[in-house]
């Protein structure tokens, strides 16, 4: 495999490849769902998100994101949220 030596190339040979499935667990915490939010816009994943429906589409309002553009799978608390996670990984539905 060849180096890649800058970030952007990085970058551009992960679009080329074309967006993975990202599934974030009680996805309410900031630097989490900032960094999905920035994955789907550099349309390096699709992504659902785990936890709160609400407190989800509040978070990412906050961030200037489109809701409607997320999956969002509602989850009691974190442990429930983390299972769910894990199991569309699992299930083959999301890849990270």
């Amino acid at each position: 495999m060849t180096p890649i030596p800058t970030l952007e190339r990085l970058l551009d040979a992960a679009r080329a490849r074309g967006p993975l499935r990202l599934v974030v667990a009680a996805a309410e915490s900031g630097t989490a769902l900032k960094a999905a939010c920035m994955a789907r816009r550099q349309r390096l994943a699709d992504v659902a998100l785990t936890g709160d429906p609400a407190g989800l589409r509040r978070r990412l309002a906050e961030l200037g994101e489109d809701p409607a553009l997320f999956e969002i799978v509602p989850a009691a608390d974190d442990a429930e949220a983390a299972r769910l996670a894990v199991g569309l990984v699992r299930a083959g539905e999301a890849s990270i």
